[in-house]
């Protein structure tokens, strides 16, 4: 089984490019991106941009935003 990196936070920039949720708001705080590895404005990869890097995070993501 291979390795996959978890994909949780992630930079405004990358998270624009790969965005399938298209939401306006969310919230931000600053770390290091998970995609890129630049420390910037960050948010949640999978709940604000639909980023998921496994099936257990795409399934617990669906369960979060019927909450």
């Amino acid at each position: 089984m291979k390795n996959i990196k978890e994909i949780l936070t992630v930079c405004l920039k990358c998270g624009k490019k790969a965005d399938k949720k298209h939401k306006i708001a969310f919230g931000m705080w600053e770390d290091t991106c998970d995609i890129c590895g630049r420390k910037d404005w960050c948010a949640s990869a999978p709940h604000d941009f639909g980023i998921y890097s496994t099936k257990e995070i795409e399934e617990n993501d669906k369960v979060q935003d019927l909450l």
